[in-house]
Parts: C-alpha cells; sequence; structure tokens
C-alpha cells in the first residue's frame, strides 16, 4: 500500500514536470497573434495617369490612425531566426498635395487645392526575422509579397492648370472644346465603367449643354468646390483675356474643377515590400517602427504607396 502511494507521489510529481516544461517552453511565437493598434504616419502616395502626368500626396505632419496586424506561428529556422506569415489592414485619407503652381511654372507647395484621396493600404507578406525566441528583446524583419491598395477621390496631375488657363484664356471661342475632352481622356479621367454620367458628359463637351449639365452633376457630387487657387486662376483669366468664348460662371468653374481627375483603383493587387524593426514589450504592449512601399497599376493610372510608421499593438494570442 505504502509503496502504490509513493508510486503514485512521483507519477503526479512527474506529470507536474512535464506540464511545466511545456509551459516553460511555449511562447507566443507558437500561437497565431490578432494585435490591433494604433499607428503613427508618414505616408506618401504617387500617382501617374497613362499621359505620364504625375500628382503626389503626401502628409504634412504625422497622422494617427488605427490598424490591425496579424500573423502566422514563427517557424524557426534557428536560435535566432525565423519565418512567418504577416497581414496589416490601415485605412488611408490625404488632404493634402504637393503640385505646380496655379501658373504651371513653378512646383508650388504642400497644401490643400481642393483634391482628396482616400483608401485602404493591405498587405500579406512572408517575413524573415531576426531575433531571439527564448529573450524577449529587438528584432529585425524584412518581406517582399502581395498586397491591395484602394484609392478613391480626385487629384490634380502636373501640366492640368496649364490646360486650364489655356482653355480659360486663350481661346477665343467653344470650337476647342473638343480638345478639352480630348484631354480629359487621355488624363484617365474618363471611365465609363467608374463613373458612367461624368464620362458621358466630359468625353463630348462640345455638345449641346454638356459643359454646363457636367457642371451641375459635379456639383451634386460635391466635386465642384472651388478652391482659393480656382479664384486665383479665375482672376488671371479674367485680367489676361476676359471670357472670349462667353463661358458662364458654372461653365468657367467646371473647367477648373476637370483638372481634378477622378482616381479609382478598387482592390488592385499590388506588390508589397516590408522592412521593419521592433522594440522589447513594453508591459503587454509592443512597439515597431517599419517601411512599406507598394506598387500597382491599372489602365488609367499607376500607384506607389510609401508608409513610414511607428506602430504600438497589443498582441493577442489565438
Amino acid at each position: 500500500m505504502i509503496m502504490f502511494s509513493i508510486q503514485g507521489l512521483f507519477a503526479q510529481e512527474s506529470k507536474e514536470n512535464n506540464s511545466e516544461t511545456k509551459t516553460n517552453s511555449t511562447s507566443k511565437e507558437d500561437f497565431y497573434i490578432l494585435s490591433p493598434g494604433a499607428i503613427v504616419r508618414m505616408s506618401t502616395l504617387s500617382i501617374e495617369n497613362k499621359m505620364g502626368s504625375e500628382a503626389q500626396f503626401q502628409y504634412v505632419r504625422p497622422v494617427i490612425d488605427g490598424t490591425l496586424y496579424a500573423r502566422t506561428p514563427v517557424m524557426r529556422l534557428g536560435d535566432y531566426t525565423g519565418l512567418y506569415l504577416a497581414f496589416q489592414s490601415t485605412p488611408y485619407s490625404f488632404k493634402t498635395q504637393h503640385r505646380i503652381d496655379w501658373l504651371g511654372l513653378t512646383k508650388g507647395g504642400t497644401g490643400y487645392y481642393g483634391s482628396e484621396v482616400h483608401g485602404n493600404s493591405n498587405y500579406f507578406i512572408p517575413t524573415y526575422m531576426i531575433g531571439s525566441k527564448e529573450k524577449d528583446g529587438f528584432r529585425v524583419g524584412v518581406g517582399i509579397g502581395i498586397g491591395t491598395v484602394t484609392a478613391k477621390g480626385f487629384a490634380i496631375m502636373d501640366h492640368a492648370n496649364e490646360h486650364a488657363a489655356q482653355f480659360l484664356s486663350l481661346q477665343k471661342s467653344r470650337d476647342a472644346l473638343p480638345l478639352l475632352s480630348a484631354y480629359t481622356y487621355q488624363s484617365g479621367a474618363i471611365n465609363f465603367k467608374a463613373d458612367p454620367i461624368y464620362s458621358f458628359y466630359a468625353s463630348n463637351l462640345s455638345a449641346n449643354h454638356n459643359l454646363r449639365d457636367l457642371g451641375f452633376y459635379m456639383l451634386t457630387k460635391g466635386i465642384l468646390k472651388p478652391d482659393k487657387s480656382d479664384r486665383m486662376m479665375l482672376l488671371y483669366t479674367e485680367i489676361s483675356a476676359p471670357n472670349p468664348a462667353g463661358y458662364s460662371q458654372l461653365e468657367r468653374l467646371t473647367i477648373l474643377a476637370l483638372r481634378r481627375t477622378p482616381i479609382s483603383s478598387l482592390s488592385q493587387p499590388a506588390a508589397s515590400i516590408l522592412v521593419y524593426y521592433e522594440f522589447p514589450s513594453i508591459g503587454k504592449f509592443r512597439v515597431r517602427y517599419y517601411g512599406l512601399m507598394q506598387y500597382t497599376e491599372n489602365k488609367e493610372q499607376k500607384f506607389m504607396f510609401t508608409d513610414i510608421n511607428w506602430i504600438v499593438y497589443y498582441p493577442i494570442a489565438l
């Protein structure tokens, strides 16, 4: 009886030791991780149309956004190296653009010019990591994979101001409106799938009252909202040649609004490169500094999205 009791005691102690060893050998690396967090970012978005004209959006100062980060369990390649799949989704909204000034002569500053682009940056990247599993220390990583960049809004492409000023002040009749339709098409603004009503009017501005009707449509969509640069250009064209073609005020504002090219890239696949540097845990939070570059294109535009961020996230083991 005593012998059975001793054997039972040793068996229970052995089971507890095994359980403790298993617990000690398990880390968050062995789990799927879901991490909500906050991101402090300095981002830029460069857009190029099929004519080669460009627009660049950027944050004038750091912006705080929400983000969602997730990864698979780490597959260890050695004591200090490993592989995992990382996913992250972060919204963005640009309201400041660096562009050609309103005379089309020199580079203008970064500011609000009535153009705005918003969307989401997502990536799914196999990542190579350097860092110890046993010690909660610094880590670095790099990855190349795929992602998506969604974009929607309006941008003023370079040289667009020159064309608008030309049509407002240098054209002596409405016979030049087909040229404005051709330029609008070449800029990538006419897309019947994205906006058939806008495209119908813009592709044939000289017919009937299409220029005026396009202005009414743009008013209903919130596209026709004159800013400081619009008012300055109207003043400039009034002085240089006071309305030789007899445009109404609405038509003149519509011509200016045509500078703003519609941007649409719905869940466009993007080549993505990620580099990061991660700090030891602060309580239950982790801090990461990383850079992300994504490139994609469609028939109308090319997109280059660059993100330099600080991210603070809360890892949840699943």
